[in-house]
C-alpha cells in the first residue's frame, strides 16, 4: 500500500512537470520521493511542522524544541473548516500546554511511534515529550463549543510521553465519532492514557483504535468512557497501567488485545452491555483479571471468547500468602438491584503461572442467584493453578441458578 501511495504522489508530481515543461522532470521525481505521502488528495491543505532537529525537510512551520505546541497549534488553526492534514517530522517536540483539535476532519501524522527511553534502542519517530506547565491533556479532540464530537479526527504514527509529571494529566482526550487512533505510542501519563468521552446527545460511534500501545499510565491506559458506544478496540497492547482498560460505553467491540500487568486490574466494566472480547490475552492482574461491577449499570450480552487468562490475582502490593484474594473474572454488585445478564464465555482457556501467586478462583460469579440471569460458560479448560502462594479456592464460584454450565474441562 505505501508502494502504491508513493507511485501515485511521485505520478501526481510529474504530471504536473510534464504539463508545465512538456516532459518529465527528474527533479520533481526526486523531490516527491523525499517528501513525506500526503495521505489526502490534492485539494486537501496539508502542513509540515518540524521539530527543532529534524532535518531534509521544507516545513511550513519549525519548532524551536522550547513550546512546540504554539507552532503545531498555528498549523492547526491555519487548516481550513473543512479540515486537512498536519504532518508532524522526525524529532522530540516538547509540549508545555494542550494542543487543540477543534475542527472536523483533522489529521495528524508521525514518521513513526518509534520507541520509549530506557528501550534498547534510540527513540527514533515523532515524539512529543511533556514539559513544566502541562495540565489537563497533551492532545485535545474536542469541538470548541463543546456539545458534540469532533468528526472524522485521524491521530496515527507517532509517540506522546507524559514524563510523569505531576497532575492528573492524560494524554489524549477523545472527543471524534467515525475517527480513528492508530500506531500511537502512549507512555507514563499520570491520568489515563486515552480518554474516549462522548455526549449524552451523541455518542462516539463507529471509531476505531488499532494498534495503540499503552504502558505506565497512572490511572487507566484506555478508557472507553461514557457515551463511547459503538467503538472497535483492535491489536492494542496495554500493560502496567493503573487499570488497563476500563469500558462504560456499550457495545464495544474488542479483538486481539493484550492486557498485562496493571497495578491493579486488567479490565473493568461498569457498563458496556453487548460488548464483545474476542481472542484477548488477559495476565497478571495484581488484583481481577475483569471485574463485571453492576453496581450502577446492568451489563447484558456481554461475551468472551477465545480468550487466555493467565496469572491474574498475583497480588504483587499484598502480603505473601495474601490477605485478600482475586479472580480471574469476578461479577461484582456493592447496592442495587442490577444484574449480569446473558454472561457468554466460552472457548476461553485459564491458568496460573508456574511460581505466580494463586487466583482465588479462575471464574467467580457470586453465590446470589440475583446477581445473574441465564449466563453460560461452555468450551472451558481450566489450567495449572500455579505454585506460588495464594487461597485458590475452586475453579469457579457461581450460584445454584441462573448460569449453564456446558463442557469445561479441569487441567
Amino acid at each position: 500500500m505505501q508502494d502504491q501511495i508513493d507511485r501515485r504522489d511521485m505520478l501526481k508530481v510529474g504530471a504536473v512537470a510534464f504539463g508545465a515543461a512538456g516532459a518529465l522532470a527528474t527533479p520533481a521525481l526526486s523531490e516527491a520521493k523525499t517528501q513525506p505521502v500526503r495521505y489526502l488528495t490534492a485539494k486537501a491543505t496539508n502542513f509540515i511542522v518540524a521539530s527543532s532537529t529534524s532535518t531534509g525537510w521544507t516545513p511550513d512551520y519549525t519548532c524551536d524544541g522550547v513550546d512546540d505546541q504554539v507552532e503545531i497549534q498555528q498549523a492547526i488553526d491555519a487548516l481550513p473548516t473543512a479540515g486537512g492534514s498536519v504532518v508532524l517530522t522526525n524529532g522530540v517536540f516538547n509540549i508545555s500546554a494542550p494542543i487543540n483539535i477543534n475542527k472536523h476532519n483533522v489529521q495528524i501524522y508521525g514518521v513513526g511511534a518509534g520507541q520509549k527511553q530506557g528501550a534498547t534502542h534510540d527513540a527514533k519517530g515523532t515524539r512529543l515529550e511533556a514539559s513544566t506547565g502541562l495540565t489537563g491533556q497533551m492532545l485535545k479532540v474536542q469541538l470548541t463549543g463543546n456539545t458534540q464530537p469532533v468528526h472524522g479526527v485521524i491521530l496515527r504514527d507517532f509517540t506522546i510521553d507524559g514524563k510523569s509529571l505531576a497532575g492528573p494529566i492524560d494524554g489524549i482526550l477523545w472527543r471524534s465519532y467515525r475517527g480513528l487512533l492508530q500506531n500511537l505510542h502512549v507512555f507514563r501519563f499520570t491520568g489515563n492514557g486515552v480518554d474516549a468521552l462522548g455526549y449524552a446527545s451523541w455518542a462516539l460511534y463507529e471509531s476505531f483504535y488499532t494498534k495503540l500501545r499503552i504502558y505506565e499510565c497512572g490511572a487507566v491506559g484506555l478508557f472507553l468512557d461514557t457515551d463511547s458506544t459503538d467503538g472497535q478496540v483492535e491489536n492494542c497492547i496495554l500493560g502496567t497501567n493503573g487499570i488497563n482498560m476500563k469500558v462504560a460505553g456499550g457495545s464495544m467491540l474488542v479483538e486481539q488485545c493484550h492486557l498485562f500487568n496493571p497495578t491493579t486490574n486488567n479490565l473493568v466494566m461498569v457498563a458496556g452491555s453487548r460488548s464483545k472480547f474476542s481472542c484477548c490475552k488477559i495476565e497478571g492482574a495484581s488484583e481481577h483479571g475483569v471485574i463485571l461491577d453492576v453496581t450502577s449499570n446492568a451489563l447484558t450480552d456481554v461475551v468472551f471468547t477465545g480468550c487466555g487468562f493467565a496469572s491474574n490475582g498475583k497480588n504483587t502490593t499484598q502480603s505473601n500468602p495474601p490477605t485478600v484474594s482475586y479472580s480471574h473474572i469476578k461479577a461484582t454488585r456493592s447496592s442495587g438491584t442490577q444484574k449480569v445478564t446473558r454472561l457468554n464465555v466460552g472457548d476461553c482457556n485459564f491458568t496460573t503461572k508456574t511460581n505466580d501467586p494463586k487466583a482465588d478462583y479462575f471464574i467467580d460469579l457470586g453465590t446470589d442467584s440475583s446477581l445473574l440471569d441465564d449466563c453460560l460458560v461452555d468450551g472451558v479448560i481450566f489450567g495449572a493453578t500455579g505454585t506460588g502462594a495464594g487461597p485458590f479456592t475452586a475453579s469457579m464460584r457461581k450460584p445454584a441458578a441462573e448460569i449453564t454450565i456446558g463442557t469445561v474441562v479441569n487441567g
